[in-house]
This record gives C-alpha cells, sequence and structure tokens, in this order.
C-alpha cells in the first residue's frame, strides 16, 4: 500500500476516535450521566485507538524497513519523498486534537468520579447519624451540611 492511502486510512481512523471522544464530551457534560451509553462509548473508543495503533505500527516498520529514521523528521521525510506532507501534517494536527480532548474527557471523568465520592461520604456520614427520633419525627440536626458534597 502506498503511504499516500495508508495515511488517507489512518486519518479516517483518527476523525472517527475524534467524533467518539466528542460524543463522549457530551455524555459528560449532561446533568445526568448515562452510565450505559458511557459503557458503549468507552468500548467503542478503544476499538477504534487499538486500529489507530496498528495502523501507526504497521506504518513505522515500513518506513524502517525503507531506510527511513524512527522519529518525526523520518516521518516528515517520507511523507515528502511520497508527496503527502500536507496530509502527514492534518494528521498530526488531528492526533493532537484526539489527545487533547481524551486528557479533557479524563479530566471530567475525574471531577465526578471526585463529586460522587465526596457526596458518597456525606451520605454514609449522614446516616451514621439519628435523623428520626422515638416517635418518628425528624429530629433537629445541629450544624451544617457540608457544601463539599
Amino acid at each position: 500500500m502506498a503511504l499516500a492511502d495508508h495515511l488517507e486510512q489512518q486519518m479516517t481512523r483518527l476523525q472517527q476516535l475524534l467524533e467518539l471522544l466528542r460524543e463522549e464530551r457530551g455524555v459528560l457534560l449532561e446533568g445526568r450521566v448515562d452510565g450505559t451509553r458511557l459503557s458503549q462509548l468507552a468500548e467503542r473508543k478503544q476499538a477504534q485507538l487499538g486500529a489507530v495503533e496498528d495502523f501507526e505500527r504497521h506504518r513505522r516498520q515500513a518506513l524502517l524497513r525503507l531506510g527511513y529514521s524512527d522519529n518525526r523528521e523520518g516521518d516528515e521525510r517520507a511523507a515528502n519523498d511520497a508527496g503527502c506532507l500536507p496530509l502527514w501534517r492534518a494528521i498530526c494536527e488531528c492526533a493532537a486534537e484526539v489527545a487533547e480532548l481524551n486528557r479533557g474527557n479524563g479530566a471530567l471523568i475525574d471531577l465526578r468520579a471526585e463529586h460522587n465520592r465526596r457526596l458518597l461520604d456525606f451520605l454514609q456520614a449522614a446516616a451514621g447519624k439519628d435523623l428520626y427520633g422515638p416517635d418518628g419525627r425528624a429530629q433537629a440536626q445541629s450544624g451544617r451540611i457540608n457544601s463539599r458534597a
């Protein structure tokens, strides 16, 4: 397969991964997170990431066999020699966008997990207190609710 054809397919896979990440971002930003949908997206994202990595590994192996160095300069030189340097640069930009969006989504997931942990801690602490008196009526609670929950 010619390098240009390979890079076209690689770009398609990266764009598909980017769309999955954008969809994931949308789900994470919803008020109520759909865990089933997120799980399905995670599976699709992993499969797409695996395809991107396979293509990248094959590209690197082919370039090494052709005598190009295994670094950014070798990548650019090979793309230039094959007449597809603009496509290679577009792939690099798309890959950077994929990485950034994936990092951002990970940060959102961490933030939600921390929020859920704090909420659970609060609920566990509240469950340990006597919320109702012997007559079944709610007891007045001293102190304030932790605003971090």
